[in-house]
């Protein structure tokens, strides 16, 4: 079996990354940085969404396990003093797996071009100069005239992240949803001003001054950009994270609050 052993690349984690190599190899590994049949993380939750996105295009051929080196490691199941358990489990296919979509962005740019980008966690759009004004559509079907600072779109697994810290709920991942959550709304306008969750089948659509706004991705963020709106979907691409046998998402919920 193949394995490519993945490190938060903005960090300088050479020494890790080799005593971890050192230990899949004796383990019973090949190394296989281009075409692994698994990628290990190893650092924070940030590191797995890291690795998703560097293999992005292979997504249907390669699986995701990790140990936990930061703090939550909401993803993760094992620690960093397991890694070798963790190793063993996954070569001797002791490991269960779970699927996870990922949600795009369709974006219509101000010369009628389109680009799509793909995101674990959640979308975010934010203006920090001024109102955000946009219109907010579900199916086609107008929801929202949204004022304040932005908005954020998260999947079920993402609903964790930035989602929760805005007050957002946390979603069980076996219900695959996406969740809307403004960021501080106005309170001169009849904004909503809680969270929705929302089908895992169902478009948000945005449109109105989207002008030198951050838009932000999972760890990714752009700033100062400018479009004519964005939609935002679930998608036919899809991760698959290796979990330890017995572990499930209410166990890890519970550490959110403990």
């Amino acid at each position: 079996m193949k394995i490519a052993i993945f490190t938060n690349p903005e960090k300088e984690n050479n020494e890790l990354k080799d005593s971890i190599t050192r230990v899949a190899t004796f383990v019973g590994f090949e190394i296989d940085e281009e075409n692994p049949d698994v990628v290990f993380a190893c650092g924070g939750d940030g590191t797995l969404l890291r690795s998703v996105h560097r293999y992005l295009d292979k997504l249907d051929s390669v699986k995701f396990c990790g140990a936990n080196f930061g703090h939550l490691g909401f993803f993760y199941d094992y620690e960093k003093d397991e890694i070798e358990i963790a190793l063993k489990a996954i070569l001797n296919n002791e490991m269960r797996s779970s699927k996870h979509k990922l949600i795009k962005g369709k974006i219509e740019e101000n010369d009628g071009s389109i680009t799509e980008l793909y995101a674990v966690n959640e979308f975010r759009i934010e203006n920090n100069l001024k109102p955000l004004i946009a219109n907010v559509y579900v199916d086609g079907e107008p929801f929202e005239y949204f004022v304040g600072t932005g908005l954020t779109i998260s999947s079920s697994v993402g609903s964790t992240a930035y989602n929760l810290t805005l007050g957002g709920a946390a979603v069980c991942c076996e219900l695959e949803s996406l969740q809307l959550t403004p960021i501080q709304p106005s309170t001169q306008c009849k904004c909503f001003k809680s969270s929705l969750i929302l089908p895992v089948d169902k478009t948000i659509y945005l449109e109105g001054l989207l002008n030198n706004v951050l838009l932000g991705y999972d760890f990714i963020v752009k700033e100062r950009l400018s479009f004519k709106s964005i939609a935002i979907s679930t998608c036919d691409k899809e991760f698959i994270l290796l979990n330890k046998e017995g572990t499930n998402t209410l166990s890890k919920l519970k550490k959110l609050y403990n």
